[in-house]
């Protein structure tokens, strides 16, 4: 069987958009789908039309297919199998293992507080695992994380 050609690179995506969502600071939307065992982490409308672009096994980038800009990530398997690929991104997503201060909630507040915080480490650890897959816009974004 031949090999079949990858209709795009990652060197024909664009980050623009992307690098906009993160100044002054980023706020990732998550979604997780317990059914599809998906996560999906979006800096744009949830009703924007994307495509998947595959980098590894488990995440792939979402791109708006008009412009190739970059809006988001998508991850595979999350709990069956990139979970127990990746322990940094397996402690914080376990709120028990992640430092996460469960005593400390107090009000509805508190609780969305804590996860816009957490939603950020978990974007910056889901990032770093394809920073060898894109090269310096992961890293970039990885900084803008810290």
């Amino acid at each position: 069987m031949a090999d079949l050609e990858a209709l795009k690179s990652v060197e024909d995506l664009k980050w623009e958009y992307l690098f906009d969502q993160f100044k002054p600071t980023p706020r990732p939307m998550m979604h997780y789908d317990d059914l599809a065992d998906m996560l999906m982490i979006l800096f744009g409308s949830p009703t924007q039309e994307t495509v998947v672009f595959y980098v590894d096994n488990y995440v792939g980038l979402l791109v708006d297919p008009e412009t190739m800009n970059v809006v988001g990530f998508q991850v595979e398997a999350v709990q069956r199998s990139f979970l127990p690929a990746h322990p940094a991104v397996s402690r914080i997503w376990r709120l028990s293992e992640s430092g996460f201060p469960l005593k400390e909630i107090k009000d509805y507040g508190d609780l969305i507080l804590n996860f816009e915080r957490n939603n950020k480490v978990i974007t910056r650890e889901v990032i770093r695992t394809t920073e060898g897959a894109l090269g310096e816009p992961a890293i970039e974004l990885v900084a803008a994380l810290a």
